[in-house]
Order: C-alpha cells, then sequence, then structure tokens
C-alpha cells in the first residue's frame, strides 16, 4: 500500500469489521425450510443485475426451520454483504436485519467504520480480492484470508466526506449509465424500423419513382418459377454427385399479400422463394475437443457466426449430420428453436454441420442472399411466426409452419438498390453503437479511477481536526478484547449461543 495521508492509518478488513460465512438448509429443495415474510435470505443469484446499494430481501425468506436447519447467524442493518464465490464481488449493504448463503462472506462493521466506506473499497477490491482466491472448478476466497485483505483507513469523519462525495459521483455516473443503456435499445428499434421500410417497399419508393420501366409483377412471377425449376435441376446434379438425399421440389405457390406491397413486387410462400429448406437432425451432437466445426444455437448471433463458441463433432458425426445437405455460400442459417428468429447468411465457403434447433434455407436464383437475410429479420416475418411458436417448456417452431409462411419479393435491381441502402444505415448505426460501447468503457475506467483516487486519501480535502484513524484503530481493538467472546456453532448445525443481533 502506497504512502497515506496524515492521519489515515493501514490496516485489514478483520480488524475493522466481523467477518461472517453464510450457509444454505441441509436440504434446500425442502419447501418447509422457506416462507413468504420469513427471515430475509440473501443469495448471488439475487444480486445478479442488482445495481442499489442497500437490500432488504432476496427472493426467498427462511422458515424458522430453515434458519435452523442453515445454522446460519442473522446479520444486523449496515451489515456489508461480499459474494465470495461463483461469482465473486457483489455487494451490497443489509437495509434491514438478512441472513446469507454460503456465497458470502460478510462483514459487521466495528463502531466508527462507515458501511458505505466499506463496500465502495470491496468494490475497487474485487480483482484484487478474485486474484487470492482458491479453486479450481470455481473461486472462492475464505473468511481467514478476506480478513487478512488490507484497507486504508481514513479518520471516521473524512470516511464521511469521502463516502459523500463517492455518491455524489456515482449518482451522475448512474444517470449516464442510464443514459447510455438507452442506446442499444433505440439502436436495435431503428434498425427494425429501417428493415420494416425495406421490405414492405417504402425504403425505396423513390428508386420505383425512377425507375419506372421495372418488369411487371406478372412477368416476375413466371421468371421466378421458371429460373427456380432450372436451378433445381443443376442442384440435384450435384446431390447425387455427392451421394445425398434428393429432396423435391415443393410446389410453387403465388400468395395474396396481407398488407400493402408495391404493384410490381409478389408475394409467394417462403418454400416457393427458396430451392431447398433443410432441418437438422433432431438429435443432440456429440461434441468432441478436435474434430468437424458444428454450428447450433449457441455460436451464431444475428448476422454472424461467433466462431470462437463452435463446437466440434466427429467425421462420421459431421457426415451423417450434412447427408441431407452441405452448407454452402449464399445459404441462411435460422434458429427455431431457443434463440428462435437469429438469422446468419454464410458469406464464405464453410464447412460446418448443423446442431439442434437449427434450419436452413437455400434460396432460388432470382432472391439475392442478401436481401433474404433482412427479410427474415424484419418484423414483418416475426410477426408472421411469432403467434405460431408452440411450447412452454421448450418454446419452437415447425418448419412446416414456416414453409408457409409470406414472402415479398422485390425486382432483382430493386433488391440489390434495398441491399445497398439498407447496409449503408446500418453502417451508420453500427458507429454510434461503437461510440456507445466507447463511452461505456469510458465510463468504468472513470469510476475505478474516482475510487482509486478515494482510497488515495485525494478525492476530498484532510482535516487536521480530525482524530487520526489510528486513534480510532485503538479503540476498536479496546472494545473488542472488553468484550466477551461468542460461543461458536457446532458442525451439527444447531444454533447456540446468541445471534449477532442479539
Amino acid at each position: 500500500m502506497s504512502e497515506l495521508p496524515k492521519g489515515w492509518v493501514a490496516t485489514e478488513l478483520g480488524k475493522i469489521a466481523q467477518v461472517v460465512g453464510g450457509s444454505t438448509p441441509k436440504n434446500s429443495s425442502d419447501s418447509s425450510n422457506f416462507q413468504q415474510n420469513g427471515i430475509p435470505w440473501i443469495t448471488p443469484s439475487d444480486l445478479t443485475g442488482y445495481t442499489k446499494t442497500y437490500i432488504s430481501r432476496g427472493k426467498r425468506d427462511l422458515s424458522q426451520k430453515g434458519f435452523i436447519s442453515c445454522g446460519t447467524k442473522k446479520l444486523p442493518k449496515g451489515s456489508v454483504l461480499f459474494s465470495s464465490r461463483a461469482p465473486i464481488g457483489y455487494c451490497v449493504i443489509a437495509n434491514n436485519e438478512v441472513c446469507t448463503n454460503q456465497g458470502f462472506k460478510s462483514f459487521v462493521p466495528f463502531e466508527g467504520i462507515i458501511p458505505e466506506y466499506l463496500r465502495y473499497y470491496l468494490i475497487t477490491s474485487k480483482n484484487y480480492i478474485e486474484s487470492v482466491a482458491s479453486g479450481t472448478t470455481f473461486k472462492e476466497i475464505s473468511a481467514s484470508r478476506i480478513a487478512t485483505i488490507p484497507i486504508p483507513l481514513p479518520p471516521l469523519n473524512e470516511q464521511r466526506r469521502i463516502v459523500a462525495k463517492l455518491d455524489r459521483l456515482f449518482a451522475r455516473s448512474r444517470c449516464a449509465r442510464e443514459e447510455l443503456g438507452r442506446v442499444s435499445g433505440l439502436v436495435q428499434r431503428y434498425k427494425q424500423a429501417i428493415l420494416a421500410a425495406a421490405c414492405s417497399g417504402r425504403l425505396t419508393a423513390d428508386w420505383r419513382e425512377q425507375n419506372p420501366s421495372v418488369e411487371s409483377a406478372l412477368d416476375f412471377l413466371e421468371r421466378i418459377q421458371k429460373e427456380r425449376e432450372k436451378r433445381y435441376k443443376g442442384e440435384i446434379l450435384e446431390l447425387k454427385t455427392q451421394g445425398r438425399s434428393v429432396p423435391k421440389l415443393s410446389e410453387f405457390q403465388h400468395k395474396n399479400s396481407s398488407g400493402y406491397i408495391p404493384r410490381n413486387w409478389v408475394s409467394i410462400s417462403v418454400e416457393s422463394a427458396c430451392l431447398f429448406i433443410v432441418d437438422c437432425p433432431h438429435s443432440t451432437p456429440k461434441f468432441i475437443s478436435e474434430g468437424e466445426y458444428c454450428v447450433d444455437t449457441t455460436s451464431i448471433e444475428p448476422r454472424k457466426i461467433v466462431w470462437s463458441k463452435v463446437r466440434k463433432v466427429s467425421k462420421e458425426e459431421f457426415v451423417e449430420r450434412t447427408s441431407r445437405m452441405l452448407p454452402s455460400k449464399g445459404d441462411i442459417i435460422f434458429s427455431r428453436e431457443g434463440t428462435i428468429g437469429t438469422v446468419v447468411r454464410i458469406v464464405n465457403d464453410p464447412s460446418f454441420c448443423l446442431g439442434q434447433r437449427m434450419m436452413m434455407f437455400r434460396f432460388s436464383p432470382l432472391i439475392l442472399p442478401e436481401y433474404a437475410e433482412l427479410y427474415l429479420q424484419s418484423s414483418i416475418f416475426i410477426d408472421q411466426y411469432e403467434p405460431l411458436i408452440i411450447g412452454t417448456s421448450s418454446p419452437h417452431l415447425n418448419i412446416g409452419a414456416i414453409r408457409k409462411m409470406s414472402f415479398s419479393v422485390p425486382p432483382l435491381n430493386e433488391q440489390k438498390e434495398i441491399v445497398k441502402r439498407v447496409e449503408r444505415l446500418f453502417k451508420t448505426i453500427d458507429l454510434i453503437e461503437q461510440e456507445h460501447q466507447k463511452a461505456s468503457k469510458l465510463l468504468d475506467r472513470l469510476e475505478q479511477a474516482t475510487l482509486s483516487k478515494a482510497f488515495r486519501g485525494e478525492l476530498v480535502p484532510q482535516d487536521p481536526n480530525d482524530e487520526p484513524a489510528a486513534v480510532l484503530l485503538e479503540r476498536i481493538q479496546s472494545d473488542r478484547q472488553a468484550q466477551p467472546k461468542r460461543k461458536a456453532i457446532k458442525s451439527t448445525r444447531k444454533p447456540r449461543g446468541k445471534s449477532l443481533n442479539e
């Protein structure tokens, strides 16, 4: 610890607060261990996404039976709860008397230690505490180890000034973070608005006025059908050469548009827009460390494959899972279960098979894969399939339902114009998103810099009239020595002695 300001003292967490571990009922699946409006009980999962400083209770309360089964202690109001495993680093202050599960090492500050000061210090020390934790499956820090974590201690009045200043600064920071948090939502809504305009014809209304000689819908419809049949013949020859099964070409189906589309656009079924629609094998792949790539719902995000998350299967399983068709450049993969509706166009010559819950579209020659990718992401398509999602425990779409949905297609030149305009607009929006991410990272660094400054004694001025922290620490030690020792809780988990609040 670097040189501290005058009046400060270097000490350890265990010398300024009592460290208390939590516990869980012996049989956590026994519902009688829990009750509504019982003894407040906090677990790390209660703090996932939790942004407040104080907490009153978690999702479940202990019954008296559960409390006795735990053999845990009631922590008084003002205790600082610090998650010490899975994950390390959640930190809140008890707003009333609470208990915690075994995922916490809590601190009951001694008199003269401001809980909020201790919390801020634990937040800024998260990475260090995690670095000295032990464990292989997951990291955990013991009560004895966390008690030795060093902490710079200022005088009591300076603790108050530091906390007041940090509260003000972090209130501004929270407001800035909330504003930044809205950006991501706005970006997605704006992209969806662009897609809706693109796939309904509104985005290129001016282009059609400037290009009035585009072929009629009837001519375009006939040409789609003829080119589809022609390409199908070539595709099946290739499939036969590869020794794969040859799917039938589905019947071409013209549909009446349920909404407005421009007069030279056509509306056909999804299967009529495709040469092939291929479902994945309905089995969970057996993943191995080395082998062939297998893309599933865990390794895709909108419009991209996250290769760092792609798992592998054996050569034999790869062959089995591509027996129907091997994905190729221009094909579109679509998740119909789990993260329903994630769309990815294959942009390079791939070598992967499909995992469970995936399907693949191979579109007709007069339908650009780039346009099809946009259409399948648009609200126009989403609004069709959302009412058809079935299943409660595992919501999913049936491939048969997807085949019959409507697919609106503009002439080829207008498809190209739509793709060009959408990509240009998306690029502008992505720049905004990148700036948002930079601002978020800058805010994180600013908060860390502010905390570091606070615990170097540089955030607020020192007052020579403040009682030195060394005197405060001596008084804490004297008070502790004067207090009778509390009886320990036996390993049988039957409570003995008084709780901390008694």
